[in-house]
């Protein structure tokens, strides 16, 4: 299955700078804001992580963990500050 066929051409086009680094052989650990599927927004850590190296130095695939964050940082951007006295 091509990536294409996973994410989408719209997000394909978004990932492809970190998915051609993975592919030279460098780890990738970034977040992007991506729109899946059903049209919802979402924001994810993603690691592309090497699987193996050929004998000729080359990377021929790399493995993908995603998680989606947006909770997280949501938590995060409404969590309320110090308790204030009421007068």
């Amino acid at each position: 299955m091509a990536v294409v066929d996973v994410i989408g051409p719209e997000t394909t086009l978004q990932l492809q700078p970190y998915m051609v680094r993975a592919l030279l052989g460098e780890r990738q650990r970034f977040e992007a804001v991506l729109i899946g599927i059903n049209g919802k927004t979402r924001l994810v850590e993603l690691n592309y992580t090497l699987d193996q190296i050929d004998e000729t130095g080359t990377v021929p695939r790399f493995v993908v963990l995603a998680s989606d964050v947006s909770e997280r940082i949501r938590s995060v951007r409404v969590r309320p500050g110090p308790p204030r006295d009421r007068e």
